[in-house]
């Protein structure tokens, strides 16, 4: 998903939303009492990236108690899910594993649990001005639902946020956003139920239930600056290549050195590396350079039409190479390796930044230097 620019549609559309409410004489301040300290709700999540076809779907359990003193959230709180829990106590995240019962503390910030602190994405005070046009609100007797319809951005098109909002309490309800790219939709669904406000017996002692979870729970150890630990060789394995039908070996390609990119249909920062790649392939292919592209998670030929128009819209020059049989486990994508033609690792890049094809220059170089 792309997240940067998510999130400015997602602010853009919460001004565009407030302005609008005022304008019809909807009280939005009431959605959430300013004197409530202690909140309470579920929320049932449903996601669909671009180009995938399952939706995922969770639902957590969240307690919020308001601290002005947290310098992140705004709110001490525990987010419960099946996989995990989540504590927020004394600027300090605590996130509890189910699965593997281990536990880790951290101190940066995660956006994706401050989307389920409602209060935080509420529509709220803005002095920030647009057009309201496109701004449907309908109505029946007990709820209000809104729509803010935005102009397409590049790629991105039919982007639209939908509310709803109870007329009783002022709380919202629903919050759902849709978007298109590159002819395929992605959305997401936030379903809010049993809010309560001020309910002091729901908040748990938070210092008594980290002690309680720490006894049960055994610590990872993370260093948050650090790098997975990949392995120096990457094994040889096959895979097929796009536009072909036989199995080979990675190996067969016979490069000096190779660039292997692991990216899925539906990475955005996949996407932005795409142009710095074609470059790359182009410019050193005579060297003896191969830029592969690597997918791990996408199958042929189940995708084969979707990975097609993939490459058409985007003009890539490179191979595709799709395998299921990875011998590296990736975590973050785009992720890109240098390899000698022993297949050894030379250089780990993770991510798109402006400076990437500057940095995979530097160090294309100078491998070839030591040829």
């Amino acid at each position: 998903m792309p997240n940067t620019m998510f999130k400015k549609i997602l602010c853009l559309s919460i001004i565009l939303f407030t302005f609008s409410c005022k304008s019809e004489g909807l009280d939005i301040d009431k959605a959430f009492k300013k004197e409530a300290s202690v909140l309470s709700y579920n929320i049932k999540v449903a996601k669909k990236s671009y180009f995938k076809g399952d939706t995922i779907k969770t639902a957590y359990s969240i307690i919020l108690n308001k601290n002005p003193l947290d310098s992140l959230y705004s709110y001490d709180f525990k987010i419960t899910s099946n996989k995990e829990i989540f504590i927020n106590y004394e600027n300090s995240l605590w996130v509890f594993n189910n699965v593997d019962s281990s536990y880790y503390k951290t101190s940066k910030f995660n956006s994706i649990l401050n989307e389920l602190i409602v209060p935080n994405v509420a529509p709220k005070d803005s002095n920030s001005l647009d057009s309201l046009n496109t701004f449907i609100i309908e109505q029946n007797d007990s709820i209000y639902y809104l729509q803010k319809n935005f102009k397409d951005i590049q790629d991105f098109k039919n982007i639209r946020f939908n509310y709803s909002i109870s007329k009783e309490q002022m709380q919202i309800l629903e919050i759902s956003n849709s978007m298109d790219f590159q002819g395929s939709n992605q959305f997401f669904n936030y379903n809010i139920e049993d809010f309560k406000i001020n309910k002091d017996d729901v908040f748990p002692n938070l210092k008594n239930h980290l002690d309680n979870l720490i006894q049960s729970y055994k610590p990872r150890r993370l260093n948050e600056k650090s790098t997975p630990n990949y392995p120096k060789i990457i094994e040889d394995h096959k895979g097929v290549f796009l536009n072909s039908e036989q199995e080979q070996l990675l190996s067969s390609l016979e490069s000096e050195i190779y660039v292997l990119d692991y990216w899925y249909l539906g990475c955005y920062p996949c996407l932005k590396m795409i142009p710095i790649l074609n470059k790359i392939e182009k410019d050193y292919s005579s060297s003896g350079v191969n830029v592969i592209g690597m997918n791990i998670i996408d199958s042929l030929p189940k995708k084969e039409d979707q990975i097609k128009a993939y490459t058409d819209n985007n003009k890539l020059n490179y191979g595709l190479f799709f395998t299921k049989d990875s011998p590296v486990d990736i975590n973050e994508f785009p992720t890109l390796f240098i390899l000698n033609k022993n297949l050894e690792v030379l250089e780990v890049f993770s991510g798109y930044d402006k400076d990437k094809e500057q940095d995979l220059r530097k160090a294309i170089d100078k491998h070839l230097l030591k040829l």
